[in-house]
């Protein structure tokens, strides 16, 4: 039964997403999707316009979700270090899960949109971006903390992991071996330690 036309934004928000998130936005017809989110075509059209405009509120809700997760973990007290592993080992986690075969809608969106919609692509772009600050936030407390060498560029060492988490959402797909990966993001982690990996800050690399 649909909703009434008084339903809950949120709730019909993350009902979309889940359509979304499993079918890809090219495979998510507006049959589906007034079918997953329980709405009447009247209603969904009213309330969220077209099928892009409800996919790219869909998508803004699921990365400020995942955006404030990744900050509480990457910001809380403690050891910073132990924090980006608790992090990265939580998508190793994430990308092995036999339940879930969906991957990340970010990364999915990433491969499927962002080289022909360029307003998907600069939502997608600030989201990479805010993970990276969180990274090098925790890093640079670890620089301070004595945890990671003062030398270390964080902002090139973040953009790193940003990456590191990317490739691994990426393997997911490929049902990867746990250990593999969690081996994997150890080898990430050991760039924190003594290395080439140093401060240049004559000529940074962007990020776009």
């Amino acid at each position: 039964m649909a909703r009434p036309r008084e339903f809950d934004i949120d709730v019909a928000l993350h009902d979309a997403i889940d359509v979304f998130w499993t079918l890809g936005y090219g495979g998510a017809s507006m049959e589906e999707l007034i079918k997953g989110m329980g709405l009447t075509k009247g209603s969904l059209y009213k309330a969220f316009g077209d099928k892009r405009t409800l996919f790219l509120l869909a998508l803004q809700r699921y990365i400020d979700e995942r955006l404030t997760r990744y900050e509480v973990g990457l910001t809380r007290p403690g050891s910073p270090k132990a924090a980006i592993r608790e992090i990265l080992l939580d998508y190793v986690k994430r990308a092995t899960d036999p339940f879930d075969t969906r991957g990340c809608l970010v990364t999915n969106t990433t491969t499927e949109m962002a080289t022909r919609d360029p307003e998907i692509a600069r939502v997608l772009a600030r989201m990479f971006a805010r993970l990276e600050d969180l990274f090098a936030g925790a890093i640079a407390r670890a620089k301070e903390s004595g945890e990671v060498d003062p030398s270390k560029d964080e902002r090139a060492l973040a953009r790193f992991f940003v990456l590191t988490i990317q490739g691994v959402r990426v393997m997911s797909h490929m049902r990867p071996d746990p250990r593999q990966l969690a081996a994997s993001v150890e080898v990430a982690l050991s760039t924190l330690s003594s290395g080439p990996i140093s401060s240049r800050r004559d000529n940074p690399t962007p990020m776009h």
